[in-house]
């Protein structure tokens, strides 16, 4: 965060105020990498009006549950 060539950066801003730090706080999640795989298999088609938000969300739920269940 001390580097001057990171400052320069858009996205910068996020992590110089405190209280903006702490919305990045899913980053520290442990299983982030489970959430995010789930939600990016079905954001497209969500996006496109091809999936129910709700339905895909429920599913993408459930497969996290079960990885993390099978992770432990």
């Amino acid at each position: 965060m001390d580097n001057p060539e990171y400052k320069e950066l858009p996205q910068s801003f996020l992590v110089q105020d405190p209280e903006l730090q702490k919305t990045l706080k899913i980053f520290d999640y442990k299983y982030n990498g489970f959430v995010v795989e789930e939600v990016d298999k079905l954001v497209g088609d969500a996006a496109f009006g091809k999936l129910d938000i709700t339905e895909g969300l429920e599913k993408a739920q459930k497969a996290v549950e079960d990885k993390i269940k099978s992770n432990k």
